[in-house]
């Protein structure tokens, strides 16, 4: 459709990690379509622009590319001056209040949409500027409620990992007591 759109990944993540082999292919295919990666920052350190600057560099390593954004997560619980410029570190603050001020916010933070929902807000002929903030977990065709879809990914996760283990004891001829018979 013509659209390039930002993705911020969260390196601290209880619901995935960009390490993984799968995960990280995902993400460099992101960014060759022609979208930007970021961070989905988490400022919980004692010293949060130190640990801003390394997650962006690890991350850059990690696709091979120069992180030039960040989002905070959670941001209406994080109250700092520091994170309230346009920049930070040397990076674009997707976060920054400047860009709230230009653009309407629409968001599905926990499942559920906040203020409007996004239909509503590009329905709404006052919205010339859109910062919308969706995450994939909500996006799916079985409707679920919110924590029906944590817990879909949660057990989608654990089942992935175990298959894993299962699959690397085969494929090394270990014994693996108690795992499913493959035919």
């Amino acid at each position: 459709m013509g659209l390039s759109v930002n993705y911020f990944v969260q390196l601290t993540s209880p619901f995935y990690n960009p390490f993984e082999a799968g995960i990280s292919v995902c993400l460099k295919h992101i960014a060759d379509l022609g979208h930007s990666i970021g961070i989905h920052f988490e400022p919980s350190s004692t010293s949060p622009e130190d640990r801003l600057s390394f997650e962006a560099q690890i991350l850059g390593g990690l696709l091979g590319m120069r992180i030039t954004t960040f989002s905070l997560h959670n941001p209406t619980t994080y109250c700092n001056d520091q994170f309230q410029s346009a920049e930070v570190c040397g990076l674009i603050n997707a976060s920054a209040p400047s860009w709230r001020e230009e653009f309407v916010y629409c968001s599905d933070s926990n499942g559920l949409w906040r203020h409007k929902s996004l239909l509503d807000v590009i329905g709404d002929p006052d919205t010339l500027n859109l910062y919308t903030l969706t995450h994939p977990e909500w996006w799916q065709r079985q409707q679920m409620s919110p924590r029906e879809r944590v817990n879909r990914c949660i057990t989608g996760r654990a089942k992935s990992c175990l298959h894993h283990y299962d699959q690397l004891l085969r494929d090394n001829s270990r014994p693996n007591e108690g795992a499913p018979t493959y035919s």
